[in-house]
């Protein structure tokens, strides 16, 4: 069972969506077909969805640079590849799209 819950962020509501083993997606809430509401926390919340919206509060108070959440990568080979180069960048930094493909040995993923 997916579970969804939401994060009202300085930058925007926030969805959160995960299971019991782990997190699967952090994305903006659309505001045109979710409603604007809090969700509870619950006890029938997986612990991963709790945790990432104190370690989200604790991001944007600027006082956690990296964050410990079980994740579930679901997309391709390519697409799993990428988003575990892109947690290798440190808190702070930036790196080009190129630089992201050259990291992944493959200038033409760009």
């Amino acid at each position: 069972m997916i579970y969804t819950t939401y994060y009202d962020s300085p930058v925007g509501l926030l969805e959160i969506s995960g299971t019991h083993e782990g997190l699967m997606a952090v994305m903006f809430a659309n505001a045109k077909t979710r409603p604007r509401l809090l969700v509870p926390e619950t006890k029938n919340n997986p612990k991963c969805l709790n945790d990432c919206k104190w370690q989200l509060e604790e991001y944007f108070n600027g006082t956690r640079k990296s964050f410990l959440l079980p994740l579930i990568l679901q997309g391709t080979d390519f697409q799993k590849s990428v988003w575990k180069q892109l947690q290798l960048i440190p808190y702070g930094k930036t790196i080009s799209y190129l630089q992201q493909a050259r990291n992944l040995n493959n200038e033409k993923g760009i």
